[in-house]
């Protein structure tokens, strides 16, 4: 699965507290789903925010750390 939404909706209905200033993370879905397997993004699309696509990834990892276990 690499729908961004979806996996926030399932962690949601399985009563795991994905925060809501999280959410833009979704906004990253295209690259998960769309370019993943085929050609990349067409050049008159917006370009990605490198930034914005680093600060997503990194707040969401530390979100997540919390449910993995660490050597």
């Amino acid at each position: 699965r690499h729908d961004l939404t979806e996996l926030i909706e399932l962690l949601r209905d399985h009563d795991v507290p994905f925060p809501n200033d999280l959410d833009d993370i979704r906004g990253l879905t295209p690259f998960a789903t769309e370019w993943r397997y085929a050609e990349p993004p067409p050049e008159s699309e917006e370009p990605l925010d490198r930034a914005w696509a680093a600060s997503c990834i990194q707040r969401t990892k530390q979100w997540a750390f919390q449910f993995v276990p660490h050597p």
